[in-house]
């Protein structure tokens, strides 16, 4: 059984990173050309119909078909609770970007600032060293797409960029290497078991700085391009079958403790974004391709209880440190003359502001017409979890969920944002209009009063007089909203 030993330098490697003394070496000056800037905005062209581009990470392997697996050498497992959010696993990057302290000294190829996914020599356990010896280890991180039903003709592209942890000053400037890799037989989740292994992924598409060199080459053969993205594309795809394509971070020689005190040792963290698909009969990287999050509301097909100019009012909140939901009850008969079964396709709601980055989920029920407004009557129809930050300041946030009440002669709709998580603030969005019918609330917990059932606002002490900002697309009943 392998084992790992824990090298000497480890307390003066934890000083350094936090603030400490212990670590005398001279961080060496960074690579790029220019000075970071948080100034820097996206500058990518909106994407495609069918693309990925990463806005909301978490879901896409809950329930958007992408897979990850790290198979690297001493692949961490303490790490991720000791240092979150520094790429261990392939996740978008958030908390640490605005203050340019660490990580990545860039924005996102395309939409929101921080909507790229990334990976780093975190995904192995940097804090040791193998039973091989320093400079042994080896990164091999993956993240698979969705299954692809390939046809002749199509093709993927994709922008990546590498970037540098300065963090810490032991760390030094050391080269980032990723292999994009394709399987085309069975089911393709299979990519081994060791860092040096690629399973079910044996067809070799593209290698992004195939001899770890440390220059910036926008081709990606002399060095990893850094200094601004660089767009790839695949052309020779298979004309059939169904497969998956793996974008598989693979650095051998890679930095440990004992090779970063003496300079020695690969990798850093490399980033994906804007990845594209063309040609496809069907997306697969969308769930619900032409009502993805971020889609324009058609008004003739949007139910809400708001009145007024649609944004929310900066400093009016209702909200609490314990797990919170937001609800709206909508009469589809009674208040807007539907009938039959209706069909969602996205929620909007309002952020006045959050102070971390917070899981939110979207919930949809129906409710049968003449029964109570509480939990145990709620039939769930759909669901789907984003994550809201501090970007997210007085916006608007689109949420392609789905789902579908029966009848709307007997059944009323509910829309439910659920803050799920304790001690994480999250302040929804409210204006101070009339509305048309109320807004309700509810908290999984006592800290803010005992409201577990959802409880008009009105009837919450101190609560302001304010509306809540929801709202629902529905589904065109011709069917115009299909899958192209």
């Amino acid at each position: 059984m392998k084992t790992a030993t824990i090298a000497p330098a480890l307390l003066a490697l934890l000083a350094a990173m936090c603030g400490g003394q212990a670590a005398t070496t001279t961080a060496a000056p960074p690579r790029w050309e220019r000075p970071p800037t948080v100034a820097e905005t996206p500058s990518g062209s909106a994407p495609g119909e069918c693309s990925e581009g990463f806005e909301d990470v978490e879901s896409l392997f809950a329930e958007g078909g992408w897979l990850r697996r790290n198979n690297s050498t001493l692949a961490q497992e303490w790490d991720q609770a000791l240092m979150p959010g520094k790429g261990s696993r392939w996740e978008r990057k958030i908390e640490y970007l605005d203050s340019n302290a660490e990580g990545l000294f860039f924005n996102a190829h395309a939409g929101t600032p921080h909507s790229a996914i990334f990976t780093s020599l975190y995904a192995h356990s940097v804090l040791m060293v193998p039973d091989t010896g320093s400079g042994t280890g080896v990164l091999s991180n993956w993240l698979l797409t969705p299954e692809i039903a390939f046809r002749p003709g199509m093709t993927l592209s994709f922008w990546t960029r590498k970037g540098f942890y300065e963090y810490a000053p032991i760390w030094g400037d050391a080269p980032d290497r990723m292999v994009v890799r394709l399987c085309n037989s069975g089911d393709c989740t299979d990519v081994g078991a060791g860092p040096h292994d690629t399973g079910s992924f044996a067809t070799t598409l593209l290698t992004v700085n195939p001899d770890l060199g440390l220059a910036d080459d926008p081709a990606g053969l002399l060095g990893y391009p850094y200094n601004s993205w660089r767009q790839f594309t695949l052309t020779d795809l298979p004309a059939s079958g169904t497969g998956r394509i793996a974008f598989q971070y693979y650095v051998t020689g890679a930095m440990d403790v004992e090779g970063a005190f003496s300079g020695i040792g690969n990798g850093n963290m490399i980033a994906l974004d804007s990845v594209e698909l063309h040609g496809a009969a069907s997306c697969p990287l969308r769930a619900t391709p032409l009502f993805a999050d971020g889609f324009e509301s058609d008004a003739s097909r949007v139910l809400t209880q708001n009145t007024g100019e649609f944004a929310p009012v900066d400093g009016l909140v209702v909200t609490c440190v314990a797990p919170t939901s937001w609800l709206r009850r909508f009469d589809l008969d009674g208040e807007f003359g539907l009938d039959g079964p209706v069909s969602v396709d996205s929620v909007d709601f309002a952020v006045e502001r959050s102070l971390s980055t917070v899981p939110v989920e979207v919930r949809l029920y129906a409710l049968a017409a003449d029964d109570p407004f509480a939990y145990a009557n709620l039939q769930q129809i759909g669901s789907r979890t984003i994550t809201v930050d501090q970007d997210d300041r007085l916006s608007i946030r689109n949420v392609a969920v789905t789902g579908t009440v029966p009848d709307a002669a007997t059944h009323d709709l509910v829309v439910e944002i659920r803050k799920n998580e304790f001690h994480r603030e999250l302040y929804v969005g409210f204006n101070a209009q009339t509305q048309t019918a109320p807004s309700y609330m509810a908290f999984r917990g006592d800290n803010c009063g005992h409201y577990p059932e959802p409880t008009d606002i009105a009837n919450i002490a101190g609560t302001p007089d304010a509306s809540l900002l929801l709202r629902v697309n529905l589904a065109d009943p011709a069917g115009a909203a299909g899958t192209p």
